[in-house]
């Protein structure tokens, strides 16, 4: 070892307290992964400045036409931006699996930034609907490109740490990004806020072109493409092995209750704590920084042989949470609140990691891009119902007593999926799986 990193790793060794951080120093080590990370973390936080950016930007355009048009109109734009991975979702990740995904990249960067320019030169609420039906796209894209590259750029048992790494930085730059979104919208206007954006879209592409590994996908017939017949084929593998039968299932399950419980959070925390939007912020910033902290001790703790059990578990924790909720409301207990919100983020976070770990550990190279389109398909596909769920219930029952019903239900999900795990033995990794471990990484 002749880097900074590994200097420094050398002078750890011994010592049992450092050997985490060895093993962090060991995976910033490899220059392709340490860009990888670093392209996504700035991509992160330039998303808020067109996330907000686009909210902000409907409600100057509609503020004439009354409230009811305003809402109306953001809704509008929320079916827009699930479009694209309803209609071709799963596709994509065909594409992941057929074409050299550092290009991919590139491409989706300069996308992303020719749509944020497209934003700062619209004049029309028409106009941002094809704009953000475009940025949908490229976020569609970027998911199951960049989980497809990742076991090629470290070694199997690294898979954790360098998932839970970027986990960690996602959760930081949802503590950055609102705050420096919000500072320039406000000082320099929508534009500036847009092309700010762009500006890290084509950073995170410049950082993307230095990446030297191989990204072309391994393992697959080059001479017959039909990407029907690539989807089936997917579908078969999911089919086939249990256990991505378990994850594509039991997830379902919560994200429906993720989409039900994201459109009234907001409303709920306002009519019953009275939370203004800068309490909200607070909020969603302890549920970041938990988050945060649940990736470090998944790092700390190393690798899992019992990962799908963990991750029925995150289920339960998920579905105890909501109820923890509702009974704050109930007894109006701020702590109950905090203690519910913290939990969110450690969930959220920790079965995002250990999912995609398990599927990069257990699925080969050839299909990673076709298996992640369909988990990303199947995300969206389930917070949709889950949305359109909450817009009945409404109707029908109290804030408190959703989230006590949906709790209850994912709950349950989660002891289902505990049973499921043990009763079948889900956590034995199939034995014919070709593992893919780092291929021919450059400096």
């Amino acid at each position: 070892m002749n880097s900074g990193f590994g200097r420094i790793a050398q002078r750890l060794k011994g010592n049992f307290r450092a050997e985490r951080i060895q093993s962090t120093l060991n995976l910033l080590q490899k220059k392709d992964y340490r860009k990888l990370w670093a392209s996504e973390f700035i991509s992160e936080i330039g998303n808020y400045f067109s996330f907000f950016g686009v909210i902000f930007y409907v409600i100057e355009l509609t503020k004439n036409e009354g409230t009811f048009e305003t809402a109306h109109t953001l809704a509008v734009i929320v079916t827009f931006q699930v479009i694209p991975t309803l209609t071709v979702g799963p596709f994509v990740g065909v594409l992941v699996d057929r074409l050299d995904r550092k290009k991919i990249l590139l491409g989706t960067n300069l996308l992303g930034f020719l749509v944020t320019v497209g934003y700062s030169l619209s004049r029309s609420v028409q106009q941002l609907y094809l704009l953000v039906i475009l940025h949908s796209f490229v976020r569609l894209i970027f998911y199951p490109t960049r989980t497809a590259i990742l076991p090629r750029l470290v070694e199997q048992d690294q898979l954790l740490h360098a998932n839970s790494m970027i986990q960690i930085s996602v959760q930081f730059s949802r503590l950055i990004g609102p705050v420096l979104a919000g500072i320039m919208l406000s000082q320099f206007g929508f534009s500036a806020g847009f092309l700010t954006d762009g500006a890290t879209y084509l950073i995170a592409g410049i950082t993307v072109y230095g990446i030297r590994t191989d990204m072309k996908p391994k393992g697959f017939d080059e001479k017959r493409f039909s990407p029907l017949s690539d989807m089936r084929g997917a579908i078969r593998i999911i089919r086939d092995r249990p256990q991505l039968k378990y994850l594509f299932s039991t997830s379902f399950v919560l994200l429906v209750g993720v989409g039900v419980l994201d459109p009234l959070l907001a409303p709920f925390l306002n009519s019953a704590f009275g939370y203004s939007p800068k309490e909200f912020g607070f909020l969603l910033a302890l549920s970041a920084i938990c988050g945060a902290v649940s990736a470090f001790i998944l790092i700390a703790r190393g690798e899992f042989s019992n990962k799908l059990k963990m991750i029925g578990s995150g289920y339960l924790l998920g579905g105890l949470s909501l109820i923890l909720m509702a009974e704050a409301s109930l007894q109006n207990n701020n702590g109950y609140l905090l203690l519910a919100a913290g939990l969110l983020g450690v969930v959220n976070v920790a079965i995002y990691i250990l999912t995609a770990t398990f599927i990069q550990e257990t699925v080969e190279d050839a299909n990673l891009g076709k298996i992640n389109g369909i988990f990303a398909t199947n995300l969206v596909l389930g917070q949709l119902i889950g949305s359109l769920l909450a817009s009945w219930l409404i109707k029908h029952f109290a804030y408190e007593q959703i989230f006590l019903l949906v709790g209850t239900v994912v709950s349950l999900s989660g002891l289902a999926s505990i049973y499921s795990v043990v009763r079948f033995k889900l956590d034995r990794q199939p034995k014919d799986i070709p593992q893919v471990g780092a291929i021919g990484i450059g400096k």
